[in-house]
């Protein structure tokens, strides 16, 4: 009995068929505002969750504001690196008012893209021109690591040396600080963390790594620790790390020596220094 419920749940073509089942389907309401007082619309859904994924994103895609999309501005630019982009964009925050704020790529640039922000309205991204800057999710990269401030102006954070034309900033704390990554003509990548009172500095790397990343987009916490991975330039292999107290060590010697896990990826780290990432077993 449980399989043939599991099974209605993802691919029934009608729920109302399965009496138990009908107190089990999804179901959409839009609210005004941020509160939970005035509905403005609801929708129930009839089919399995697997059935009906498609048609569910499709439903919330048309209830979302069409300029809450990071934006194409409507300049066409035959120099853009990836051939499906025609378009000139550039990043936006949206706030829950539905109010949304264009974040202007720097002086002579043409486009930008966002990453992270923090409780304080402040954004990071990448600044640049279409023919220079590669969008997410596949090798973001951009000649300008950039931070938005509050009101919308836009700070070039600079670069590490050599790295003039491949900066990204990543995740920024609620203190402003900022943790990315830049690469220089060598080939390696190498991972920085940006405070106001020093500037742009290189967090180092671990014995044998040519690539060193802090990833998008909650990689640096309140207390400046920043997490992220790094690859070994002979074999090939991830190990995760933890940079703190102005030191890079890698978080498999900061677990128990009998541990069934090998720690690839360090993604984000919270206020407590509680790190959630990827790691694999024996058995993988």
């Amino acid at each position: 009995m449980h399989e043939r419920l599991d099974v209605a749940l993802g691919f029934a073509k009608r729920l109302d068929e399965f009496s138990s089942m009908k107190r089990e389907a999804l179901r959409v309401i839009q609210y005004r505002g941020v509160s939970r007082v005035e509905t403005i619309k609801e929708q129930d859904g009839n089919k399995g969750y697997a059935s009906g994924f498609e048609g569910l994103i499709g439903y919330i895609n048309g209830l979302l504001p069409r300029n809450e999309v990071i934006a194409e501005n409507g300049i066409f630019d035959s120099t853009c690196t990836v051939p499906s982009q025609v378009m000139r964009y550039e990043a936006a925050l949206w706030k829950p008012n539905g109010y949304v704020r264009e974040l202007d790529p720097l002086l002579g640039d043409t486009v930008s893209f966002a990453f992270g922000m923090n409780n304080e309205g402040q954004v990071v991204g990448v600044s640049g021109l279409c023919s220079n800057v590669s969008l997410p999710p596949t090798a973001p990269r951009g000649p300008h690591a950039v931070l938005w401030e509050g009101d919308g102006r836009v700070i070039d954070l600079g670069s590490l040396p050599g790295g003039v034309m491949n900066n990204v900033a990543g995740s920024i704390n609620n203190r402003g600080e900022v943790a990315g990554t830049s690469a220089p003509s060598d080939g390696s990548v190498h991972s920085f963390v940006w405070t106001r009172k020093s500037g742009m500095k290189d967090i180092g790397s671990l014995p044998d790594a040519v690539v060193t990343v802090t990833p998008c987009c909650g990689s640096i916490n309140d207390s400046g620790e920043a997490v992220g991975f790094s690859v070994d330039g002979t074999t090939g292999n991830l190990r995760a790390f933890v940079w703190r107290n102005g030191e890079i060590t890698d978080l498999n010697s900061l677990i128990p020596a009998d541990s069934p896990l090998y720690l690839l990826m360090a993604n984000i780290v919270n206020s407590r220094g509680e790190i959630v990432g990827l790691g694999l077993t024996s058995t993988g």
